[in-house]
């Protein structure tokens, strides 16, 4: 599952769009891969 930025600057942890998709201090955006394969360096 891909994280999203941590808005909530308390101790609770709240995305962009209100939800949980993040944790506490979480400061990036996350991207899932397909594979290894696709991904460039």
């Amino acid at each position: 599952m891909a994280n999203y930025v941590d808005m909530d600057p308390s101790v609770e942890a709240r995305d962009f769009r209100c939800n949980r998709r993040t944790y506490d201090g979480h400061d990036g955006t996350d991207f899932a891969i397909r594979d290894l394969a696709v991904m460039v360096w």
